[in-house]
Parts: structure tokens; sequence; C-alpha cells
């Protein structure tokens, strides 16, 4: 899977708000739809930070 520039603005996107449901809002896109890319970037090893509880950080 390639990584590409929708999943990029994703991943910042949840950095710079601290969470996929105030990032998705801000960014326009559905939670379910923010989360479904972060989980397929995920299931092909390119998870760049662990997950937190609920929050964020850059």
């Amino acid at each position: 899977m390639r990584l590409e520039p929708a999943h990029l603005v994703t991943f910042s996107g949840v950095a710079e708000y601290g969470n996929i449901s105030r990032a998705a809002k801000a960014l326009r896109l559905s939670q379910p739809a923010m989360s479904g890319q972060l989980k397929s970037r995920h299931d092909v090893g390119a998870n760049a930070c662990p997950p937190a509880p609920r929050t964020a950080s850059p």
C-alpha cells in the first residue's frame, strides 16, 4: 500500500488537533473515514506512534 497525500493530511490533523474527532471536524471528514485511513496505515506497519488513550500529542 502506498502512502497517499490524504494519509499525511489525516495524520498531521490528528497531531495538530489532539484527537481524531476534532481533526475530522476541522478537515471536514467523517470520524469513521479518518479512523479507517489511520487503521489502514497501521495494518501495513506504518504506525508512526503508539496508540494513546483518546488523545494524541505531537
